[in-house]
């Protein structure tokens, strides 16, 4: 009579014991890969913890969340170290207690204590503040994203450029060969200066049309709309588009060319 509800509860057991779990996006950190994650290429954020420890307990689901939130950020990595099985590595980086939050900088081996707040929103504005990144934490780019001092620089240097479009856009590939991040250094922002490039010079030969700006940002808003973007390539697709939003606000009077200013600024003297 009872072997049905009995079988049941097996089976349910069973299907419980092998539903996988949801992948974490934090780097677990051990003496055999700390050194090849923590090798000066990246910004590197780690929490040595204790399973026992209340306080890592309590902050646990923030970390998480901070992990998920810059998961599409190349150049940054949210780790854990179990300090009670990693002892080594918590006497080599002077963990005295629990949790315990060091950062590496990208070009550096050097740990800096981490000493301020410990929700998400803390752990992310220091960590957008510290890596340059512009994360919300939900993952999506802030508002204040866009593209480098450089960028704007170039942009405002070609729409008042007098030369032919040849000239222009040789000015533009120079600026952004001397000002703009090297593909070696900085493989991510190299991929938006060539794109910055592509468009600034359509952009030059379309007769310093917004048009070529226009319809790239609208394809883009369109296919990050749909939700159906591969996540590996959806922080670069926002990247873009915001780069086009910000020089399109730019024409549109959001800010003026610098040749402009600077007449502006000799009126007043």
């Amino acid at each position: 009579m009872n072997s049905i509800p009995l079988l049941s509860l097996v089976f349910l057991s069973l299907v419980l014991l092998s539903s996988p779990s949801r992948a974490s996006d934090i780097v677990n950190l051990s003496a055999d890969n700390f050194d090849s994650v923590v090798d000066g290429s990246k910004f590197v954020f780690v929490k040595f913890f204790a399973p026992w420890c209340g306080h890592c307990k309590a902050m646990a689901p923030a970390w998480d969340q901070l992990a998920t939130a810059l998961k599409e950020e190349t150049d940054v990595v949210i780790a854990d170290v179990d300090a009670t099985i990693e002892r080594d590595l918590g006497t080599r980086f002077e963990v005295r207690g629990y949790p315990t939050l060091k950062f590496f900088r990208k070009g550096s081996k050097d740990a800096e204590a981490y000493q301020f707040g410990r929700n998400v929103e803390a752990l992310l504005e220091f960590v957008n503040k510290e890596a340059g990144t512009f994360r919300m934490p939900d993952g999506s780019l802030s508002p204040d994203a866009g593209p480098p001092e450089w960028m704007l620089e170039a942009f405002a240097a070609a729409r008042t450029c007098t030369g032919g479009s040849v000239e222009c856009k040789d000015a533009l590939a120079k600026a952004r060969g001397t000002e703009g991040p090297s593909a070696e250094d900085d493989p991510a922002g190299a991929v938006l200066a060539d794109f910055f490039v592509k468009f600034v010079g359509k952009f030059i030969d379309e007769g310093k049309s917004p048009a070529p700006l226009k319809k790239e940002s609208e394809r883009l808003s369109r296919i990050l709309s749909g939700g159906s973007v591969d996540p590996a390539k959806k922080g670069v697709m926002s990247k873009k588009n915001l780069i086009l939003v910000k020089l399109l606000e730019t024409l549109e009077g959001g800010g003026r060319p610098a040749e402009e200013e600077d007449d502006d600024e000799k009126d007043e003297l």
